[in-house]
């Protein structure tokens, strides 16, 4: 008899993972996914330098706001925005300049102003405050 795969303490870890990754915007070319949890964090930083797969980090990052993870669908490559700590890093833990992303994924820029939108820091730390698309609303 096939056991219950709920009760497969991996299972359990992959579903807290996926429960715990909220799609905020999906394109052809990215995805960008909230982390709603630390077994979401674990899962995403598998393969990284990203200290939050540890759960102290994870708590401590987000206390000071939100994290999002980038995820690059043809190269599967990894992006990791905290706007409460103004950090926005590769897999390898580089800094990024995300306007220089926002350039390479235009049709991501609206929802990433989104997620800065409630971080005043976040807003000018990343220098997305008065480069609006002629004609967009401001949130």
């Amino acid at each position: 008899m096939p056991t219950d795969p709920s009760q497969n303490p991996e299972w359990q870890q992959v579903e807290a993972a996926i429960l715990g990754s909220a799609v905020i915007y999906k394109s052809a070319s990215l995805v960008i996914y909230s982390l709603e949890n630390g077994a979401a964090a674990e899962f995403w930083s598998d393969g990284t330098a990203w200290c939050i797969r540890d759960p102290s980090w994870y708590r401590n990052y987000l206390e000071r706001g939100q994290l999002y993870l980038f995820r690059v669908a043809n190269t599967g490559r990894r992006y990791l925005l905290s706007v409460g700590a103004c950090e926005f890093r590769n897999a390898r833990n580089r800094t990024v300049s995300l306007n220089s992303f926002i350039e390479r994924f235009p049709s991501a820029e609206i929802p990433i102003r989104q997620l800065l939108g409630g971080y005043a820091r976040a807003q000018i730390h990343f220098n997305v405050i008065n480069s609006w698309p002629a004609g967009a609303l401001r949130p």
